[in-house]
């Protein structure tokens, strides 16, 4: 009696475990990064001492680029050739979707709002200061996906 009721236990406990064991939840799909009319927008404050060089506030050149991932800007941003390409406003890799030429004087404020290229994930800015630091010339952000549904469903 003992071993048929351990028997009966060990039986369920191996269905329980086996019914719990069916697929894996697949996660759900990603959102696309689909073209958006003025879906980015980038606010710029100078500073009145802006790319000082010479005891004088000079212009500042930035790049601004959509990207749909962020690893080519990432390697050329490690390295001085790199930066200079980067600087160039151009679309140096296949992940560029969008490039944007931003003059900056000192003591100003703009804003600039962008349509999101189709696929675009991230923006990526890189600023060409007098003395250039590779660390503070780049910043990279990413852009949400925020899908939205509408009815019932």
């Amino acid at each position: 009696m003992r071993t048929l009721l351990f028997s009966l236990c060990i039986l369920s406990f191996g269905v329980w475990m086996v019914s719990c064991a069916g697929k894996a939840v697949q996660p759900p799909p990603q959102a696309q990064a689909v073209y958006q009319e003025n879906a980015i927008s980038l606010h710029f404050q100078a500073d009145p001492q802006l790319n000082r060089y010479q005891n004088t506030a000079h212009a500042l050149h930035l790049c601004v680029y959509q990207l749909t991932t962020p690893n080519a800007l990432k390697q050329y941003a490690g390295d001085s050739s790199g930066m200079g390409q980067l600087l160039q406003c151009s679309r140096f890799d296949p992940s560029v979707t969008m490039t944007k030429k931003v003059v900056m004087q000192p003591k100003t404020e703009s804003t600039l709002v962008l349509d999101r290229a189709q696929g675009t994930r991230y923006v990526g800015i890189v600023a060409g200061y007098s003395n250039l630091d590779m660390n503070e010339a780049v910043d990279l952000m990413e852009i949400p996906v925020i899908e939205e549904t509408t009815g019932w469903i």
